[in-house]
């Protein structure tokens, strides 16, 4: 296991959909960004994971971009290095990188323009060499996940 992070598509609110939601459902953006419904059974429910899994969209999932962000002990390592400067880093400190294994929460996107400044700052050049490939790394896949939060108006989800 590890950390992943991932924005997704906003296909469907730009109406760029290949196939249109099984009949009957009602699609509803949630918090995440993540396309949901509220099916009335475990058949409708499925009906509905199926086509956002490989009918909705391009994407599969209705996922723009995933990327992994580390195993555990990259995560660990990661974090010891920021916590070196804990006040430049509180977002990426207290939201992304505080465990190598949480899943299901998300940076909403009213604070992805901070957690670009955050990223900004990383600076792996300067950081023990331990550390300083994976925080290149890491740098990089963060900008990546907000280029595409800042495109899709969505937030970063892990």
């Amino acid at each position: 296991m590890g950390l992943d992070a991932f924005v997704y598509c906003d296909c469907f609110e730009k109406h760029n959909l290949r196939s249109d939601p099984p009949a009957g459902l009602v699609v509803k953006i949630e918090p995440s960004g993540e396309p949901g419904c509220e099916a009335s059974d475990e058949r409708a429910w499925s009906a509905f994971m199926a086509w956002k899994q490989t009918k909705a969209c391009l994407h599969h999932g209705m996922i723009l971009l995933r990327h992994r962000l580390g195993t555990p002990e990259q995560v660990d390592r990661l974090r010891a290095e920021l916590e070196k400067n804990i006040s430049a880093f509180p977002l990426l400190l207290k939201s992304v990188v505080y465990s190598g294994t949480h899943t299901c929460d998300w940076i909403p996107f009213a604070r992805i323009d901070q957690l670009a400044e955050e990223v900004k700052q990383l600076a792996p050049e300067h950081a023990d060499k331990s550390v300083a490939d994976p925080l290149q790394l890491f740098k990089i896949r963060m900008a990546e996940l907000i280029i595409a939060a800042q495109h899709t108006q969505k937030p970063i989800c892990f």
